[in-house]
């Protein structure tokens, strides 16, 4: 989160779970800033940027049901209800700070990804899974 002119005042780690494409990355960041503005206790205006030119379109369009879509929708209208907030399209060009600062946080959430453990062996996972094909 961004304070006063160009300074830092926090930033976040979060997983990406079950985000395929890039688009789906940002329409999670969206919702994660939305939801922080909602619950912060500042009266003054909020401001988002992002460089997901696709996920505005989906927001203006009233054709657009994606459920992530329409609860991010619902979050812009609970914020309103409370304070004002503004969402800038910021072209992503190399270079620009912000734009940088999220390809890194975008970057290393892809790489790390969801942390997933088996608590079988191999052997008995495969016994399994030829299992539950003969039942299908």
């Amino acid at each position: 989160m961004f304070g006063r002119a160009t300074s830092i005042v926090a930033t976040g780690r979060f997983w990406v779970l079950d985000a395929s494409t890039a688009y789906c990355t940002e329409v999670g960041a969206l919702t994660k800033a939305l939801q922080y503005l909602r619950s912060s206790l500042s009266c003054q205006t909020g401001h988002i940027y992002t460089d997901c030119l696709s996920v505005l379109q989906a927001l203006v369009s009233p054709q657009c049901l994606d459920p992530r879509i329409v609860r991010i929708r619902e979050l812009i209208r609970q914020i309103s209800s409370a304070r004002s907030h503004q969402v800038f399209h910021v072209p992503g060009h190399g270079g620009v700070f912000g734009n940088e600062l999220t390809d890194f946080a975008a970057l290393r959430a892809c790489q790390i990804g969801l942390r997933r453990q088996a608590h079988l062996s191999v052997r008995k996972v495969k016994l399994r899974l030829r299992r539950a094909l003969f039942v299908i």
